[in-house]
């Protein structure tokens, strides 16, 4: 048997093979020069094939296709969500929210408003804005690290600190959770100007006699999380675990990793926490701010991203392709 089996793997290679040249050479324009234009000698078919498509090479055909399967298991994914088994924890179940969250996201900024509605910064709570009149924001069930670990599900991050899911440089095969300071460049979610924190604020309709003084209060936490991040100062890097990294920090990191997976987290989980020194710094300059602040900060930065990010458009492909590199913690970890 093992004999005809080798035999006849020359031919599957060869069929393979085959299939892969006549796509090739169906790309092909034969009426092109390809001395003077190769680009059009090679793929002048592809293009004339696909002129009315929204990709315009090989690559983008592969990434529309691959969303396109994605919006099909989207669509599964929300029919199988209506029975009573469906479990909302897990890796289906976040996917899913984030998609629907995105196909319901706001179009423009003003309906950013009742779109953070829905989001809230944790259970029972709602974001001091929105607290009617008369009514006192319950501050003290505010917690900042667990409301970053609940919007973590939303794509939002660098939000006091960075959180990746990296390859272990102690073991290739296996992957395992980096902490890093903010980075506050281009592409980091920032309030870009005091103009931005002040339209974010009013689209929230805060008070206009509180607006100038909270947009003030806003930025400069901001500046201070970026006066401790000293560029001069040595890599202070170190695996450890969540238990021992609770006791130097102060900050409630299980707590943290539980409501970001889902489910328990072992207190010897090991991470890498790198530039060390500014977590430890982290809980001075936290404790001396005031929940409400704290909340307003996390609240206007998640409405610039949810703005940024979603507002290009809520249709489904658009959406899927938002899941797709947002979900790569729950993709690698089995959130």
């Amino acid at each position: 048997m093992w004999i005809i089996c080798l035999l006849l793997l020359p031919l599957v290679a060869a069929s393979s093979n085959t299939r892969l040249l006549n796509g090739i050479l169906n790309h092909v324009d034969k009426e092109a020069n390809p001395c003077e234009n190769f680009y059009n000698h090679a793929c002048g078919q592809y293009n004339m094939r696909h002129m009315d498509d929204t990709f315009f090479d090989i690559i983008q055909m592969l990434d529309h296709q691959v969303n396109q399967n994605l919006v099909k298991l989207m669509d599964e994914l929300e029919l199988s969500s209506q029975s009573p088994d469906f479990n909302v924890s897990s890796v289906d179940g976040k996917v899913l929210r984030y998609y629907l969250s995105c196909r319901g996201s706001p179009r423009n900024m003003d309906s950013l408003s009742e779109y953070l509605k829905v989001i809230s910064p944790g259970e029972g709570l709602t974001w001091p804005q929105f607290i009617p009149d008369g009514s006192s924001w319950p501050q003290e069930k505010f917690k900042w690290l667990e409301t970053l670990a609940h919007l973590h599900r939303y794509g939002l991050t660098n939000v006091f600190f960075n959180l990746e899911v990296v390859s272990n440089p102690r073991n290739a095969t296996e992957y395992m959770v980096e902490l890093n300071t903010p980075t506050f460049g281009e592409e980091s979610q920032l309030p870009n100007s005091f103009i931005e924190i002040l339209s974010v604020l009013y689209v929230m309709k805060v008070p206009s006699g509180e607006i100038i003084t909270l947009a003030r209060k806003i930025r400069t936490l901001e500046l201070s999380l970026e006066l401790m991040i000293n560029p001069i100062d040595r890599p202070n890097n170190r695996y450890i675990s969540i238990r021992d990294f609770e006791m130097e920090t102060g900050h409630n990191w299980q707590r943290f990793f539980e409501i970001l997976i889902g489910s328990s987290a072992a207190p010897e989980l090991q991470v890498l926490v790198r530039n060390f020194r500014y977590f430890t710094s982290l809980k001075e300059l936290m404790d001396k701010q005031d929940a409400r602040l704290v909340a307003s900060y996390i609240m206007t930065r998640l409405a610039i991203f949810l703005f940024d990010e979603t507002t290009g458009g809520s249709e489904s492909t658009e959406c899927v392709s938002q899941v797709r590199p947002q979900h790569e913690f729950g993709c690698k970890h089995a959130l």
